[in-house]
């Protein structure tokens, strides 16, 4: 209430004399028809900017306290949402210099809040190259929030984050145009249907180009076989995932995401890969099935240190404790 009242006051009272002197000019030249008229206008226009609108109306607010910004929710999502002043077109032309300024970062962020307003978590800051890999590690329910919120899925509660140039405050509907995200929790339960190739060819259907989809069929037999040479073993695109191991159902799984070809690839293992050579295996075959241009985020319960011959700058982010972020980038890990 202060700090509106102290940008108003100056508006208002400019506003308030101009009128009220325009009005009470007519009162000693006027003619005796429009004295009374111009003397009730000026006398308004006094009354209603000094009294109501600086005195009265801040005082009921401070009185009011919270209540008097209460709104029903029902009628909240009715009335527009009018900038008349700008504040929303200020802000978006902010975060798009911003963003401008993330020479060959493909994903950043500076104090970004990820959460709820009620409960949320530690600000985090990080930059990672077009092509290279962020490493998340921690809780199951933090990486979720925070890469949720990266993917354009949640709202960030507060920070600057940009996503493939594109901010994640008012392009976020860019941003989740341009991440696939995959979780790969309870692939030892998937279904046996539909099949390996069945369903990345129902995924690039409904992702592709209109006039790419008629490939998918195509595309996905192609996707199927690169998958089975960079795991050096036969796949066919009947095969069901119940047919794979651990580790080769989370690569198929990874693949589908990777096979719609988009900027950024979140991959969370949700503790499904336990075991290290598994994780090795499983970071490698992502590492050789997605192109040099996509960025990579991938989310583990601890920070895994087998990366042999892995060819992409690695941006570390150990989301231990719980509730705290603590950001440390490194170049390449060999």
């Amino acid at each position: 209430i202060t700090r509106g009242f102290a940008h108003s006051a100056r508006v208002v009272t400019a506003a308030a004399l101009i009128m009220f002197f325009v009005f009470f000019a007519f009162v000693p030249e006027g003619s005796g028809m429009i004295k009374p008229i111009a003397l009730g206008l000026a006398t308004g226009i006094a009354f209603d900017a000094f009294l109501v609108r600086m005195t009265l109306g801040p005082a009921l607010m401070a009185l009011m306290g919270k209540a008097a910004w209460w709104m029903p929710r029902w009628l909240g999502k009715l009335l527009p949402d009018v900038d008349i002043e700008g504040k929303h077109l200020r802000d978006h032309l902010a975060e798009v210099a911003w963003a401008a300024e993330q020479h060959g970062a493909a994903l950043s962020a500076q104090q970004l809040v990820a959460g709820a307003d009620n409960d949320r978590l530690q600000p985090v800051t990080f930059a990672v190259p077009e092509g290279g890999v962020l490493l998340i590690s921690g809780r199951a329910t933090t990486r979720h929030i925070l890469m949720a919120t990266i993917a354009g899925r949640l709202a960030m509660v507060d920070g600057k984050a940009q996503v493939v140039g594109y901010s994640l405050g008012s392009d976020v509907n860019r941003v989740a145009r341009r991440v696939a995200m995959v979780t790969l929790g309870g692939t030892e339960r998937a279904a046996s249907e539909p099949s390996f190739g069945g369903l990345l060819a129902e995924r690039l259907r409904v992702t592709l180009p209109w006039h790419r989809a008629w490939r998918s069929r195509r595309e996905a037999a192609r996707w199927v076989q690169k998958v089975g040479s960079v795991l050096g073993i036969d796949l066919h695109r009947d095969q069901h995932f119940d047919e794979f191991s651990r580790v080769v159902r989370a690569v198929a799984l990874a693949s589908i995401a990777l096979a719609e070809r988009p900027a950024v690839v979140m991959i969370d293992c949700a503790d499904a890969l336990l075991d290290v050579a598994d994780i090795e295996m499983f970071l490698n075959s992502v590492n050789a099935l997605a192109p040099q241009a996509t960025t990579l985020v991938i989310g583990t319960a601890a920070q895994p240190n087998v990366f042999s011959g892995f060819s992409r700058a690695i941006t570390r982010l150990d989301l231990a404790p719980i509730s705290s972020f603590a950001g440390v980038q490194e170049g390449t890990t060999r």
